[in-house]
């Protein structure tokens, strides 16, 4: 909270009282929050709805605020704040990365939601677009292309998922945490329950940000180098499997869609007709 709150609050009452032109704020699309009704991606546009309960979260939805106070109070300021799916490299750390390198991983039964994986490299050249476009302002996601559900990063990984009841498991990871040995609250299981996928049209189209890695390709790149050792699978055969069934995939969305407008063209064509009549 000092850091992600209070820090953001220090940070922008000194930009407006030396009057800097221009600030740019790093924040996490989890700040949407993880619900049962979320859309399959979230624009800039959804409201912000993380658990009450959920401090960590609640700080970057804080510090949030604090930036559009900053715009308010200095319009001639420019502020860009950009919301970061969550990273995935061989030298990332955090939270998720130690959850699906564990042995196991307690989950919540009867739900396996998608999720995003960035490439750093691609958050740092969003970054960079941002500061070479002087006039840029508002709210952006950064966002890989693509999505993987909670067990493919399981499979990949090598890690067991154990299925528990929804209040067993949250208690079983509430109580892990408050003991020291647990790698996230209790809280925060809802983002590996509910959907919390951003949408990254908005900065595709404003800023020309077009992310190198895809969420497949970057969790790939990352167990190649972290768990690749000692497997018994190939990953070049891996990855090959990986990028032809991806390639089915978006060839069978791409025939659905065309087949949707073709059948509306259709459907738009007898209405005109019966109305000529």
């Amino acid at each position: 909270h000092e850091l992600n709150a209070l820090g953001a609050l220090h940070v922008t009452a000194a930009a407006g009282e030396a009057g800097i032109s221009r600030l740019v704020m790093g924040s996490t699309t989890l700040v949407y929050g993880a619900r049962g009704d979320n859309p399959n991606f979230l624009s800039e546009e959804h409201p912000l709805r993380p658990d009450p309960q959920d401090r960590f979260v609640r700080d970057f939805v804080e510090a949030e605020s604090f930036a559009r106070a900053h715009q308010k109070r200095h319009p001639e300021s420019k502020v860009t704040v950009l919301r970061f799916a969550p990273l995935t490299a061989p030298d990332v750390r955090d939270y998720r990365q130690r959850l699906f390198e564990s042995p196991y991983n307690m989950t919540l039964m009867g739900y396996d939601p998608l999720l995003q994986a960035m490439s750093p490299d691609d958050a740092v050249e969003a970054i960079r677009l941002v500061l070479d476009r002087h006039e840029t302002r508002g709210v952006f996601n950064i966002a890989p292309d693509g999505v993987l559900p909670l067990s493919a990063f399981h499979l990949l990984y090598a890690t067991l998922a154990v299925p528990l009841p929804h209040p067993l498991a949250y208690a079983a990871q509430e109580a892990a945490w408050l003991a020291g040995v647990g790698l996230m609250p209790g809280v925060h299981s809802d983002y590996f329950r509910y959907l919390c996928v951003a949408d990254n049209q908005k900065a595709k189209r404003v800023l020309g940000f077009e992310p190198n890695l895809s969420t497949l390709e970057a969790v790939l790149a990352t167990v190649r180098v972290r768990r690749g050792k000692g497997r018994l699978v190939s990953f070049d055969e891996l990855e090959e499997v990986a990028h032809r069934a991806v390639y089915r995939f978006s060839k069978g969305l791409q025939k659905e869609a065309a087949a949707r407008k073709l059948q509306a063209a259709q459907k738009n064509d007898t209405g005109s007709r019966r109305a000529a009549q």
